[in-house]
């Protein structure tokens, strides 16, 4: 498969940074800096063809192929040439005879192994086996790149769900290239898992870079690998992984910068950030003290002309990076960053309105709260009114909509977008209380500094979400840096403790993701729990009527809007108990309990985070895989078709068989949008969309499920419907 040229290029670029001579490693020649500058210039290559090729429409699988084929060739003859030399090859054996020496072994290589045992090889499994089965992925993150993929470019489309469009791309555009390659999403996972390894290896270096002995490193990267929000991440098609191994690399080069100036490592610096930034705007916040940090730092070792230049290269690399999407932003928002109310466009507020210390303390807390839940309701409804308490102290709103998104609340909830990091939260919290009072160097004090201003400024800048964990892993990625040097001293030769406890702590999220089972953990740590749902949402009629006729006691028996029964108290544990037997008699949990990825059909796996999509679109699976023709979405809702599209493809993908037929009127002067797209079949989720095909008398089958419609159509139309809201 083509996929492997990819893979080929990153390895064999690898082992060119680690074993060959260029001024990209005069300074180190480190596995970990030769891998994470690898990453560093595939990214750089990857930019350059989609940004290059867009301009043509030449985004296709050939190109790609061609692309990447002449990349191995010229790293082939260049690695032919290195190791042509007898000291090269040496080096190479004596590298790869210390890795596989087990006599002796040491603590730190006995943690590396059984990092890589009990968390690499599972991780890499489930990159593997499982598609993407993400629901943000589902509905941007991967729509997107099927509308490119289709278009041949990566400019802006109609669409029914506008985050598809400006939400940053960076991540993406990395991903599209596995299925340029594969023809399938197959390895789309991996992208992530990638950016897992650097970050663990970065993570490493910048605590070298800090002053860190070897076990102090081992641990920092042990610490990273064990969050459970990037060990759920580490598999996942989002972007955040991606954004934090960019963040890390920013880190990094810049202590480099600091200790071996050299005009490449800024280079490496600035496309850091910018890349970090592209994938996520929230890099720029954490970056921001740095930033600052360094430049008086550049200012004070080469003065303010030298410094002037530095600040030059960092703001052409960004532009650079960032003006082709802003000024497709521009050109169709009319705003280089997003829609803005009146445009006629949907628009969503991601940053606060208004700026206060008061609202500043609320931000700090109700983020930091997302780490302090457990699955107890009773502590969880405690601490809620603790903070919330809080607030009515210091007069402000906990809930005050121009600073949140969601309802303030204190939960757990073990979901691959929101999982709590409890056990690195403490470890961090304590380490950071207690770096202040112990003898320690400038540069990490100034280090946590810069953390914790990093922080503040997310918390102060973003609204609460309750699906912020994931956003807050730059300051984790720190704070495991920080952790590491805390409890590395106070345990001298001992961290290997720390690392065995974490590395058994945090196992369960490897072996139990309710997004990926390789064990059905989550149905018997509920049942241990005595859980009981804060919302029971049925998924048949038997469940709502056990709800109803059962549980009334305790839940609401009229669903909400999303139909969803909810608690009405925190129960005692003994009638926990009894709600629990009685939501499992009545097969509530009966995925959780028996279905792993192992027992789960292809199709199936695709909604494992979202089951009720898969009970609203099953009846159409069967017709849509038998369905002869292109197919144009007609959607109501502004929802993405990922899920449903890729269902339905056999081996090789066919990237244009779907596409959106029914958008807002703005849409339509986009250049995307006037490209002719004839299709067979309409899927829908508002039949009343269908009328003027009914005036057109085209309409020749319907077929239904839950919540969905798939017309098939007497010809071939390439209609297209303007949808006013």
């Amino acid at each position: 498969m083509a996929v492997f040229l990819l893979l080929i290029s990153i390895f064999s670029a690898t082992l060119l940074l680690k074993f060959g001579d260029s001024i990209l490693n005069e300074v180190d020649k480190s596995f970990r800096r030769a891998f994470i500058l690898s990453l560093i210039i595939h990214a750089c290559l990857i930019f350059s063809f989609n940004e290059i090729l867009s301009v043509i429409n030449g985004i296709t699988a050939v190109n790609a192929a061609i692309f990447w084929g002449v990349a191995v060739l010229i790293e082939a003859y260049l690695l032919y040439i290195y190791f042509r030399k007898t000291q090269v090859r040496e080096d190479f054996k004596s590298y790869i005879g210390k890795i596989l020496i087990l006599k002796n072994i040491s603590a730190n290589r006995l943690t590396i192994y059984a990092g890589l045992l009990l968390y690499g090889v599972p991780l890499f499994l489930l990159a593997a086996m499982v598609p993407p089965n993400n629901f943000d992925a589902h509905s941007y993150h991967l729509s997107r790149i099927i509308e490119w993929l289709g278009n041949g470019n990566v400019n802006h489309f109609a669409t029914r769900h506008i985050q598809q469009l400006y939400h940053n791309v960076f991540s993406e555009y990395m991903v599209m290239h596995t299925y340029l390659l594969a023809g399938t999403d197959r390895f789309a996972g991996f992208v992530q898992f990638f950016a897992c390894l650097g970050s663990i290896l970065g993570v490493s270096l910048v605590a070298k870079k800090l002053g860190a002995s070897v076990s102090i490193q081992v641990l920092c990267s042990i610490m990273l690998l064990t969050l459970p929000i990037g060990i759920f991440e580490s598999t996942s098609v989002q972007v955040d992984y991606v954004a934090c191994f960019f963040f890390i690399s920013f880190l990094y080069f810049g202590y480099e910068a600091l200790d071996t100036p050299r005009k490449f490592t800024i280079f490496a610096m600035a496309l850091s950030l910018a890349f970090g930034a592209f994938s996520k705007y929230t890099i720029f916040m954490y970056a921001l003290p740095f930033s600052i940090y360094f430049g008086l730092m550049f200012i004070r070792q080469k003065g303010v002309v030298s410094t002037a230049g530095i600040l030059l290269t960092f703001l052409i690399v960004i532009s650079v990076v960032f003006t082709p999407f802003m000024t497709r932003n521009y050109q169709f928002f009319g705003n280089v960053l997003s829609p803005v109310e009146g445009h006629g466009l949907e628009t969503e507020r991601l940053s606060v309105e208004e700026f206060s210390l008061a609202a500043t303390a609320s931000g700090i807390l109700k983020n930091a709260s997302l780490h302090i839940g457990l699955p107890v309701n009773s502590y969880n409804t405690f601490v809620k009114e603790i903070i919330t308490r809080v607030h009515e102290v210091f007069g402000f709103n906990v809930n005050d909509p121009r600073h949140s998104m969601d309802l303030f609340t204190v939960r757990f909830d073990v979901h691959e977008d929101m999982v709590p990091n409890n056990i690195h939260f403490i470890l961090i919290l304590v380490s950071i209380l207690t770096l202040f009072f112990i003898k320690t160097s400038a540069r990490l004090k100034w280090f946590a500094i810069c953390a914790l201003i990093g922080f503040t400024i997310f918390s102060s800048m973003m609204v609460f979400q309750l699906w912020s964990t994931r956003t807050h892993m730059p300051f984790f990625a720190m704070g495991c840096i920080l952790a590491a040097f805390v409890f590395g001293r106070l345990l001298q030769q001992k961290t290997i403790y720390l690392s065995f406890f974490l590395l058994a702590a945090s196992i369960v999220f490897v072996f139990g993701n309710p997004s990926k089972p390789l064990l059905p953990l989550a149905y018997y740590s509920k049942k241990m729990l005595s859980h009981t749902p804060v919302a029971i949402c049925p998924r048949n009629e038997r469940q709502a009527d056990a709800v109803r006729q059962k549980l009334g006691k305790y839940y609401d028996t009229v669903p909400n809007d999303s139909y969803c029964f909810t608690l009405k108290h925190n129960p005692a544990k003994e009638e926990r108990d009894v709600i629990f037997q009685i939501l499992d008699s009545a097969g509530y949990y009966d995925d959780e309990k028996y279905e792993t990825v192992f027992d789960l059909s292809h199709d199936k796996m695709y909604f494992l985070s979202h089951p009720a999509n898969y009970e609203n679109f099953e009846g159409l699976i069967t017709p849509l895989k038998n369905a002869d023709g292109n197919v144009g979405i007609l959607f109501k809702g502004g929802n993405g078709f990922y899920h449903y599209w890729s269902v339905v493809q056999t081996e090789k993908f066919d990237f244009g068989q779907m596409q959106y037929i029914g958008y807002r009127p703005k849409y339509a002067g986009l250049e995307n949008a006037k490209r002719e797209f004839r299709y067979n079949y309409i899927f829908g989720d508002d039949p009343s969309l269908l009328s003027p095909f009914y005036e057109k008398q085209i309409i020749d089958t319907i077929f239904y499920s839950k919540k969905f419609y798939l017309a098939k159509l007497k010809k071939p139309s390439s209609d297209k419907i303007l949808i006013r809201n």
